[in-house]
């Protein structure tokens, strides 16, 4: 996770991808390079550009990478930088992967399980808030 290049001094210094110049004796000193954290990455290797966020609806779950993944449908990412995805809420879901925000579920549809998608209510039924909570959809799917 260093550079590869011999160097004359600090400013020649250059990391591999999903790395950053690091000052190792002291502020004006960049001696060595050091993973970028969870949340962000670095994907141009052999730069001195500093690690770059991850945006809403995408993490980095380690450190040390050179790219974000995006939350799956069900999950969001709500601000930049993050390591992980939160599960939206039984009633609730998102448009598809990488987003930032969970909606209620639109008429129709419903979701039992935090963390899945909303799915069409069966034929013949129709979607209830049975736990009644609020900023959520429909949670379960009743017959007419």
């Amino acid at each position: 996770a260093t550079s590869t290049a011999d160097v004359d001094d600090e400013s020649d210094c250059k990391c591999i991808a999903g790395n950053t110049l690091d000052p190792g004796g002291g502020a004006a000193l960049y001696t060595e390079c050091k993973q970028c954290v969870a949340g962000k990455f670095k994907s141009i290797p052999f730069s001195d550009l500093a690690c770059d966020d991850c945006t809403a609806g995408k993490i980095t779950a380690t450190a040390g990478l050179t790219g974000c993944t995006e939350c799956t449908a069900g999950s969001i990412a709500a601000t930049v930088a993050l390591s992980e995805c939160t599960d939206c809420l039984a009633g609730q879901g998102t448009a598809g992967d990488g987003q930032d925000t969970c909606t209620a579920c639109p008429t129709g549809m419903f979701n039992a399980n935090p963390g899945n998608v909303c799915a069409d209510c069966p034929e013949n039924t129709f979607g209830a808030n049975v736990a009644a909570v609020p900023n959520t959809g429909d949670i379960a799917c009743i017959d007419w």
